[in-house]
């Protein structure tokens, strides 16, 4: 059947995951959703995909109305592991204090059927300025600090993932993904094209 044929393109049992905290349902919300804060005009976002070529991902962000802001095809990396996505200078920024909707689809090739998808929340806000000041003149190490305890996880797992490509040792981009119960792609590899 299809679940045997997926898993011969699987290259291991994970399945695809956004990198991003699940946040509980509250009064507001029946459900729970993935999503969190960004400071960015144009953030980068992170997914965790466990399968190779020839399979094709797409990546699409659509406000809270429906309408398209970004759409991009996504190659996907030779190899499993978290690959980033940036919305490039061309594409609209996120306006402050605005919810968006984010979807990375992967098919099993160009113009297929659908093999997985996952989808969340990205909302643009803006730091106080003691929060500005302190982040100008930060440490890495102190930066993914404050970015976390302000509930900026976008900037947060980004600037981790900088880190951990200079210094492979580095333990904030783990201790991330651990806080918010991916330990399992926590050692898994920043995936290069």
């Amino acid at each position: 059947g299809i679940d045997s044929q997926i898993s011969t393109i699987r290259s291991e049992e994970k399945p695809l995951i956004a990198l991003v905290p699940i946040v509980p349902a509250n009064e507001g919300s029946v459900v729970e959703s993935v999503g969190g804060f960004t400071t960015a005009e144009r953030p980068t976002f992170w997914f965790y995909v466990p399968y190779q070529p020839p399979l094709t991902g797409e990546f699409v962000l659509r406000d809270r109305e429906g309408d398209l802001v970004y759409k991009q095809a996504v190659t996907l990396p030779r190899k499993s592991g978290a690959i980033a996505i940036s919305l490039p200078s061309t594409a609209a920024p996120l306006t402050a204090g605005k919810q968006y909707y984010w979807y990375f689809k992967v098919y099993c090739q160009p113009g297929a059927k659908l093999l997985s998808f996952v989808e969340g929340w990205i909302q643009r806000t803006t730091l106080n300025s003691s929060v500005e000041n302190q982040l100008q003149n930060a440490t890495p190490q102190q930066k993914i600090a404050l970015y976390t305890s302000n509930g900026i996880w976008y900037e947060a797992l980004t600037a981790a993932a900088e880190l951990r490509r200079t210094n492979s040792s580095d333990r904030n981009w783990t201790q991330l993904l651990q806080d918010i119960g991916l330990s399992e792609i926590a050692q898994e590899a920043i995936a290069e094209n």
